[in-house]
Protein backbone atom coordinates (compact mmCIF):
# COMPACT_ATOMS: atom_id res chain seq x y z
CA UNK A 1 0.00 0.00 0.00
CA UNK A 2 2.45 2.23 1.12
CA UNK A 3 5.01 1.49 -2.30
CA UNK A 4 1.62 2.47 -4.70
CA UNK A 5 1.27 6.06 -2.56
CA UNK A 6 4.88 6.41 -3.06
CA UNK A 7 4.45 5.67 -6.81
CA UNK A 8 1.66 7.68 -7.55
CA UNK A 9 3.48 10.81 -6.06
CA UNK A 10 6.40 10.06 -8.12
CA UNK A 11 4.33 9.98 -11.21
CA UNK A 12 2.51 13.67 -10.20
CA UNK A 13 6.01 14.76 -9.31
CA UNK A 14 7.39 14.14 -12.87
CA UNK A 15 3.83 14.39 -14.76
CA UNK A 16 4.87 16.09 -18.05
CA UNK A 17 1.06 17.23 -18.68
CA UNK A 18 -1.08 17.18 -22.35
CA UNK A 19 -1.95 21.01 -23.28
CA UNK A 20 -3.26 22.37 -25.77
CA UNK A 21 -1.79 25.53 -25.58
CA UNK A 22 0.22 26.91 -28.71
CA UNK A 23 3.42 27.49 -29.40
CA UNK A 24 2.46 31.43 -29.96
CA UNK A 25 2.57 32.37 -26.44
CA UNK A 26 5.90 31.52 -25.61
CA UNK A 27 6.90 33.10 -28.59
CA UNK A 28 4.76 36.53 -27.78
CA UNK A 29 6.24 35.85 -23.69
CA UNK A 30 9.96 35.46 -25.67
CA UNK A 31 9.26 39.14 -27.97
CA UNK A 32 7.61 41.03 -25.15
CA UNK A 33 10.27 40.33 -22.71
CA UNK A 34 13.65 40.67 -24.56
CA UNK A 35 12.97 43.35 -27.62
CA UNK A 36 12.90 46.34 -24.79
CA UNK A 37 16.19 44.46 -23.58
CA UNK A 38 17.86 45.02 -26.75
CA UNK A 39 16.54 48.43 -27.51
CA UNK A 40 17.44 49.35 -24.44
CA UNK A 41 20.77 48.27 -24.73
CA UNK A 42 21.39 49.77 -28.47
CA UNK A 43 20.03 53.20 -26.84
CA UNK A 44 23.03 52.75 -23.87
CA UNK A 45 20.19 52.43 -21.19
CA UNK A 46 20.59 48.85 -19.91
CA UNK A 47 18.87 49.57 -16.27
CA UNK A 48 16.08 51.08 -18.09
CA UNK A 49 15.78 47.96 -20.69
CA UNK A 50 15.87 45.73 -17.20
CA UNK A 51 12.62 47.69 -15.82
CA UNK A 52 11.17 47.57 -19.37
CA UNK A 53 11.26 43.90 -19.82
CA UNK A 54 9.65 43.24 -16.49
CA UNK A 55 6.74 45.39 -18.05
CA UNK A 56 6.90 42.95 -21.07
CA UNK A 57 5.87 40.34 -18.63
CA UNK A 58 2.13 41.66 -19.01
CA UNK A 59 1.36 39.24 -22.23
CA UNK A 60 1.74 36.13 -19.55
CA UNK A 61 -1.95 37.35 -18.95
CA UNK A 62 -3.03 36.64 -22.66
CA UNK A 63 -5.97 34.36 -23.26
CA UNK A 64 -8.81 33.31 -25.28
CA UNK A 65 -11.86 35.44 -26.05
CA UNK A 66 -12.40 38.56 -28.46
CA UNK A 67 -10.25 40.66 -29.46
CA UNK A 68 -11.91 43.27 -27.16
CA UNK A 69 -11.73 41.04 -24.26
CA UNK A 70 -8.15 40.12 -25.08
CA UNK A 71 -7.34 43.85 -24.86
CA UNK A 72 -9.32 45.18 -21.57
CA UNK A 73 -7.83 42.11 -19.63
CA UNK A 74 -4.23 43.12 -21.46
CA UNK A 75 -4.56 47.04 -20.82
CA UNK A 76 -6.08 46.23 -16.90
CA UNK A 77 -2.90 44.08 -16.09
CA UNK A 78 -0.67 46.49 -17.71
CA UNK A 79 -2.23 49.48 -15.16
CA UNK A 80 -2.24 46.54 -12.15
CA UNK A 81 1.53 46.32 -13.00
CA UNK A 82 2.34 49.74 -12.90
CA UNK A 83 0.60 50.49 -9.82
CA UNK A 84 1.98 47.01 -8.44
CA UNK A 85 5.94 48.56 -9.11
CA UNK A 86 4.85 51.99 -7.90
CA UNK A 87 3.53 50.73 -4.61
CA UNK A 88 6.87 48.99 -3.77
CA UNK A 89 9.14 51.96 -5.11
CA UNK A 90 7.47 54.51 -2.70
CA UNK A 91 7.16 52.28 0.51
CA UNK A 92 11.05 51.09 -0.17
CA UNK A 93 12.35 53.89 2.10
CA UNK A 94 12.42 51.50 5.53
CA UNK A 95 12.56 47.72 5.62
CA UNK A 96 9.77 47.81 7.85
CA UNK A 97 7.19 49.64 5.76
CA UNK A 98 8.03 48.04 2.68
CA UNK A 99 7.22 44.99 4.52
CA UNK A 100 3.81 46.12 5.92
CA UNK A 101 3.21 47.96 2.50
CA UNK A 102 3.97 44.65 0.42
CA UNK A 103 1.67 42.43 3.40
CA UNK A 104 -1.44 44.45 2.83
CA UNK A 105 -0.87 45.01 -1.02
CA UNK A 106 -0.94 41.01 -0.77
CA UNK A 107 -3.84 40.62 0.98
CA UNK A 108 -5.82 42.97 -1.10
CA UNK A 109 -4.50 41.64 -4.79
CA UNK A 110 -5.17 38.34 -3.63
CA UNK A 111 -8.95 39.18 -2.70
CA UNK A 112 -9.55 40.94 -5.74
CA UNK A 113 -8.07 37.62 -7.57
CA UNK A 114 -10.30 35.70 -5.91
CA UNK A 115 -13.30 37.91 -6.74
CA UNK A 116 -12.79 38.26 -10.30
CA UNK A 117 -11.19 34.97 -10.80
CA UNK A 118 -8.19 35.75 -12.76
CA UNK A 119 -6.79 33.24 -14.82
CA UNK A 120 -3.00 31.63 -14.02
CA UNK A 121 -0.81 33.41 -13.62
CA UNK A 122 -3.01 35.21 -11.10
CA UNK A 123 -1.69 37.50 -8.91
CA UNK A 124 1.76 36.30 -8.87
CA UNK A 125 3.33 38.74 -11.16
CA UNK A 126 1.75 41.55 -9.52
CA UNK A 127 3.04 40.76 -5.96
CA UNK A 128 6.49 39.92 -8.15
CA UNK A 129 6.41 43.52 -9.59
CA UNK A 130 5.98 45.28 -6.28
CA UNK A 131 8.32 42.98 -3.94
CA UNK A 132 11.37 44.38 -6.93
CA UNK A 133 10.02 47.89 -6.67
CA UNK A 134 10.87 47.92 -2.54
CA UNK A 135 14.20 46.78 -3.04
CA UNK A 136 15.56 48.98 -5.57
CA UNK A 137 17.05 52.68 -4.04
CA UNK A 138 14.54 54.65 -2.82
CA UNK A 139 15.01 58.09 -4.74
CA UNK A 140 11.11 59.87 -4.90
CA UNK A 141 12.67 61.85 -8.02
CA UNK A 142 12.83 59.09 -10.01
CA UNK A 143 9.78 56.75 -8.97
CA UNK A 144 7.61 58.20 -11.27
CA UNK A 145 11.13 57.73 -14.63
CA UNK A 146 10.38 54.35 -13.13
CA UNK A 147 6.77 53.77 -13.48
CA UNK A 148 7.17 55.18 -16.92
CA UNK A 149 9.67 52.76 -18.23
CA UNK A 150 7.82 49.94 -17.08
CA UNK A 151 4.93 51.01 -18.82
CA UNK A 152 6.73 51.35 -22.10
CA UNK A 153 7.36 47.50 -21.79
CA UNK A 154 3.96 47.30 -20.53
CA UNK A 155 2.52 48.63 -23.79
CA UNK A 156 4.43 46.99 -26.17
CA UNK A 157 3.46 43.54 -24.25
CA UNK A 158 -0.40 45.02 -24.62
CA UNK A 159 0.82 45.70 -29.10
CA UNK A 160 2.44 42.14 -29.20
CA UNK A 161 -1.20 40.95 -27.63
CA UNK A 162 -3.20 43.23 -29.96
CA UNK A 163 -1.72 42.31 -33.09
CA UNK A 164 -1.61 38.56 -31.83
CA UNK A 165 -5.50 38.63 -31.02
CA UNK A 166 -6.03 40.15 -34.33
CA UNK A 167 -4.82 36.96 -36.03
CA UNK A 168 -5.58 34.34 -33.89
CA UNK A 169 -9.25 35.77 -33.94
CA UNK A 170 -9.32 35.52 -38.03
CA UNK A 171 -7.48 32.37 -38.07
CA UNK A 172 -10.06 30.31 -35.52
CA UNK A 173 -13.06 32.89 -35.71
CA UNK A 174 -15.32 30.05 -33.52
CA UNK A 175 -13.38 30.18 -30.48
CA UNK A 176 -14.12 28.14 -27.68
CA UNK A 177 -15.45 31.07 -24.46
CA UNK A 178 -12.74 31.71 -22.53
CA UNK A 179 -12.10 29.59 -19.33
CA UNK A 180 -12.31 31.19 -15.73
CA UNK A 181 -11.29 29.59 -12.47
CA UNK A 182 -14.38 28.36 -10.61
CA UNK A 183 -15.63 30.27 -7.70
CA UNK A 184 -13.95 28.75 -4.64
CA UNK A 185 -16.30 28.86 -1.62
CA UNK A 186 -13.12 27.93 1.19
CA UNK A 187 -11.76 31.24 -0.03
CA UNK A 188 -11.93 33.57 3.10
CA UNK A 189 -10.62 37.15 4.31
CA UNK A 190 -8.64 34.85 6.68
CA UNK A 191 -6.36 32.87 3.76
CA UNK A 192 -5.62 36.70 2.38
CA UNK A 193 -4.54 37.96 5.81
CA UNK A 194 -2.64 34.61 5.73
CA UNK A 195 -1.09 35.27 2.36
CA UNK A 196 -0.02 38.68 3.57
CA UNK A 197 1.60 38.08 6.65
CA UNK A 198 3.75 35.12 5.03
CA UNK A 199 4.87 38.15 2.40
CA UNK A 200 5.64 40.16 4.87
CA UNK A 201 7.49 37.94 6.96
CA UNK A 202 9.20 37.14 3.50
CA UNK A 203 10.18 40.79 3.13
CA UNK A 204 11.77 40.81 6.24
CA UNK A 205 13.79 38.20 5.89
CA UNK A 206 15.47 39.27 2.94
CA UNK A 207 15.87 42.61 4.77
CA UNK A 208 17.49 40.23 7.27
CA UNK A 209 20.26 38.14 4.68
CA UNK A 210 21.48 41.31 3.53
CA UNK A 211 22.26 39.62 0.30
CA UNK A 212 22.31 41.29 -3.28
CA UNK A 213 19.41 41.61 -5.01
CA UNK A 214 17.41 39.48 -1.81
CA UNK A 215 13.82 39.97 -3.04
CA UNK A 216 14.44 36.33 -4.74
CA UNK A 217 12.83 34.80 -1.12
CA UNK A 218 9.93 36.68 -1.38
CA UNK A 219 9.30 35.55 -5.16
CA UNK A 220 10.25 32.11 -4.23
CA UNK A 221 8.17 31.90 -1.34
CA UNK A 222 5.11 33.03 -3.59
CA UNK A 223 5.71 30.59 -6.89
CA UNK A 224 5.51 27.79 -3.92
CA UNK A 225 2.35 29.39 -1.86
CA UNK A 226 0.24 29.41 -5.15
CA UNK A 227 -0.26 25.75 -4.78
CA UNK A 228 -3.71 25.00 -5.02
CA UNK A 229 -3.59 22.13 -2.26
CA UNK A 230 -0.89 21.09 0.21
CA UNK A 231 0.62 18.23 -1.94
CA UNK A 232 0.80 20.51 -4.72
CA UNK A 233 2.51 22.82 -2.14
CA UNK A 234 5.08 20.03 -1.43
CA UNK A 235 5.76 19.40 -4.58
CA UNK A 236 6.35 22.54 -5.51
CA UNK A 237 8.53 23.17 -3.18
CA UNK A 238 10.93 20.33 -3.40
CA UNK A 239 10.83 20.81 -7.51
CA UNK A 240 11.54 24.72 -7.06
CA UNK A 241 14.83 23.24 -4.97
CA UNK A 242 15.80 20.63 -7.21
CA UNK A 243 15.30 22.92 -10.79
CA UNK A 244 16.57 25.66 -8.77
CA UNK A 245 19.84 23.74 -8.59
CA UNK A 246 19.94 22.68 -11.92
CA UNK A 247 19.33 25.81 -13.16
CA UNK A 248 21.90 27.67 -11.32
CA UNK A 249 24.50 25.11 -12.45
CA UNK A 250 23.05 26.49 -16.40
CA UNK A 251 23.38 29.75 -15.23
CA UNK A 252 26.73 29.10 -13.72
CA UNK A 253 28.03 27.89 -16.94
CA UNK A 254 26.46 30.13 -19.55
CA UNK A 255 28.20 32.91 -17.80
CA UNK A 256 31.32 31.24 -17.81
CA UNK A 257 31.25 30.82 -21.26
CA UNK A 258 30.03 34.57 -22.59
CA UNK A 259 28.60 37.35 -19.93
CA UNK A 260 28.21 40.35 -23.01
CA UNK A 261 24.80 41.61 -22.35
CA UNK A 262 23.83 40.67 -26.25
CA UNK A 263 24.22 37.03 -25.67
CA UNK A 264 22.78 37.01 -22.39
CA UNK A 265 19.62 38.92 -23.67
CA UNK A 266 19.75 36.12 -26.33
CA UNK A 267 19.58 33.61 -23.69
CA UNK A 268 16.67 35.69 -21.83
CA UNK A 269 14.79 35.42 -25.25
CA UNK A 270 15.57 31.22 -25.40
CA UNK A 271 14.93 31.03 -22.13
CA UNK A 272 11.91 32.63 -21.85
CA UNK A 273 10.20 30.75 -24.30
CA UNK A 274 11.68 27.28 -22.74
CA UNK A 275 9.64 28.77 -19.86
CA UNK A 276 5.97 29.66 -20.97
CA UNK A 277 6.18 26.16 -23.02
CA UNK A 278 6.99 23.68 -20.39
CA UNK A 279 5.17 25.40 -17.53
CA UNK A 280 1.66 24.35 -17.97
CA UNK A 281 3.35 20.75 -18.27
CA UNK A 282 5.84 20.36 -15.90
CA UNK A 283 6.47 22.95 -13.28
CA UNK A 284 9.96 21.26 -12.01
CA UNK A 285 11.12 21.37 -15.98
CA UNK A 286 9.89 25.42 -16.08
CA UNK A 287 12.24 26.19 -13.07
CA UNK A 288 15.25 24.52 -14.47
CA UNK A 289 14.86 27.87 -17.08
CA UNK A 290 12.71 30.02 -14.54
CA UNK A 291 16.48 30.48 -12.63
CA UNK A 292 18.98 31.21 -15.24
CA UNK A 293 16.20 33.81 -17.28
CA UNK A 294 15.65 35.50 -13.79
CA UNK A 295 19.44 35.90 -13.15
CA UNK A 296 20.21 37.45 -16.23
CA UNK A 297 17.21 39.51 -16.42
CA UNK A 298 18.03 40.59 -12.77
CA UNK A 299 21.73 40.85 -12.70
CA UNK A 300 22.05 42.64 -16.54
CA UNK A 301 22.85 45.72 -14.53
CA UNK A 302 26.05 44.52 -13.77
CA UNK A 303 27.05 41.87 -16.14
CA UNK A 304 30.57 43.08 -16.49
CA UNK A 305 31.63 42.75 -12.86
CA UNK A 306 29.09 39.13 -12.10
CA UNK A 307 31.17 37.00 -10.61
CA UNK A 308 29.51 33.37 -11.27
CA UNK A 309 30.72 31.48 -8.39
CA UNK A 310 29.26 33.97 -6.07
CA UNK A 311 26.45 34.27 -7.38
CA UNK A 312 25.00 30.83 -7.55
CA UNK A 313 26.22 30.51 -3.62
CA UNK A 314 23.69 34.40 -3.30
CA UNK A 315 20.84 32.80 -5.43
CA UNK A 316 20.70 29.31 -3.86
CA UNK A 317 20.38 30.77 -0.03
CA UNK A 318 17.72 32.98 -1.11
CA UNK A 319 15.83 31.12 -3.06
CA UNK A 320 16.38 28.06 -0.45
CA UNK A 321 14.87 30.20 2.26
CA UNK A 322 11.67 31.68 0.24
CA UNK A 323 11.02 27.73 -0.86
CA UNK A 324 11.07 27.38 2.84
CA UNK A 325 8.91 30.37 4.51
CA UNK A 326 6.54 29.20 1.23
CA UNK A 327 6.53 26.00 2.39
CA UNK A 328 5.33 26.79 5.70
CA UNK A 329 2.91 29.43 4.59
CA UNK A 330 1.26 26.67 2.17
CA UNK A 331 0.69 24.65 4.81
CA UNK A 332 -0.79 27.19 7.36
CA UNK A 333 -3.18 28.08 4.53
CA UNK A 334 -4.29 25.00 3.27
CA UNK A 335 -5.16 23.47 7.21
CA UNK A 336 -7.07 26.75 7.78
CA UNK A 337 -8.67 26.01 3.79
CA UNK A 338 -9.35 22.74 5.29
CA UNK A 339 -11.14 24.00 8.27
CA UNK A 340 -13.16 26.55 6.52
CA UNK A 341 -14.11 23.87 3.80
CA UNK A 342 -15.62 21.48 6.91
CA UNK A 343 -17.10 24.33 8.56
CA UNK A 344 -19.30 24.52 5.51
CA UNK A 345 -19.66 20.78 5.13
CA UNK A 346 -21.01 20.78 8.67
CA UNK A 347 -22.97 24.02 8.10
CA UNK A 348 -24.39 22.65 4.78
CA UNK A 349 -25.36 19.01 6.82
CA UNK A 350 -26.93 20.91 9.41
CA UNK A 351 -28.97 22.71 6.99
CA UNK A 352 -30.19 19.75 5.41
CA UNK A 353 -31.01 17.85 8.20
CA UNK A 354 -33.27 20.16 10.11
CA UNK A 355 -35.02 20.57 6.75
CA UNK A 356 -35.82 16.58 7.10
Amino acid sequence: MRSTVIDKELRAFFEYKKTDRLWHIPAIAALSVSVPFFVAYALGFMQDGIQASIGGLVSLYIHSGSVKRRMKVLLLVAAGFVVSFGTGLIFSYNPYISALAIAVFSMFVHGLKNRYRLPAPGNFFFIMVASIGCFMPYNPQTILLKMSILSAGALWACLLGFLYALYITRKFPHQPKAKTPPKRKDVSTVESILIGIIMGASILASHALKLPNPYWVPISCLAIIQGINQRIVWHRTIQRIIGTIIGLGIAWLLLKINHHPLFLGVCIMVLQFLIELFIVRNYGLAVIFITPMTIFLAEAGAFSTLQPDELFVYRFIDILVGAMIGALGGILIHSQKLYAHTRLQVTQTKKRLSKK
